[in-house]
């Protein structure tokens, strides 16, 4: 999947959480505070607990973040909707959250995958 449609993906997937929550016609409502605090962030997973639903997240300056994963959380591999257990530690992710209160919520989250390191490539030798 290239860049942007990932990034396509991504704002219908949030369109699509927002829109099922409804919008209130009063002022000041969750959903609206949370639409104006959506971040992104890109890293890979140091950290995974399936216990409490949270991951860490290392930014590419190497700032760890934490990661509240909920219900309402969309986490997708390769275009499919995966589970948080599917998430393995070093993937590279894109993560789409709010802040609520003290934690981050996170929206969606984009799995890559490890990147796997090139092989050594020796110098050409003439055969002869």
């Amino acid at each position: 999947m290239n860049k942007r449609a990932f990034i396509l993906l991504a704002i219908a997937v949030l369109f699509m959480m927002v829109a099922a929550n409804g919008f209130s016609s009063s002022k000041g409502t969750v959903v609206e505070k949370a639409m104006a605090n959506y971040y992104l962030l890109t890293g890979k997973v140091t950290s995974i607990d399936l216990k409490t639903n949270r991951i860490i997240i290392a930014s590419q300056t190497n700032i760890s973040f934490q990661f509240v994963i909920n219900d309402k959380t969309v986490i997708t591999k390769a275009g499919k909707v995966i589970t948080l257990s599917g998430i393995r530690k070093m993937d590279s992710v894109k993560v789409n959250y709010c802040l609520d209160q003290r934690e981050r919520i996170a929206g969606s989250i984009a799995v890559f995958g490890q990147r796997k390191t090139p092989a050594k490539v020796s110098s050409p030798k003439r055969i002869k």
